[in-house]
């Protein structure tokens, strides 16, 4: 009888542990889950902001352009190459 107690309470002890490995790695898959999509945002996110800043750039060669400024000085303060401002 002894024996069986302790079989069921070395099964007990074992499904126990099997219980709560399955959760940690659930828990851990949930993690993974909340980095990608934090990831997945940020990169997004900056991916938002270069292309509102470019459209900034652009926005003020247009602007320098219309007001007559060399395309060596628009380049020099947007940033843009000088193709990129003839085609504005």
């Amino acid at each position: 009888m002894q024996a069986v107690s302790q079989f069921f309470r070395e099964e007990k002890d074992f499904l126990f542990q099997r219980g709560a490995e399955k959760e940690r790695v659930i828990a851990e898959a949930k993690i993974r889950e909340e980095r990608i999509k934090a990831e997945a945002k940020m990169r997004e996110e900056h991916i938002k902001a270069e292309a509102k800043m470019r459209e900034e750039k652009c926005a003020i060669a247009r602007a320098m352009k219309a007001d007559g400024l060399p395309i060596a000085k628009i380049s020099k303060f947007t940033g843009l190459t000088s193709d990129e401002i003839e085609g504005l």
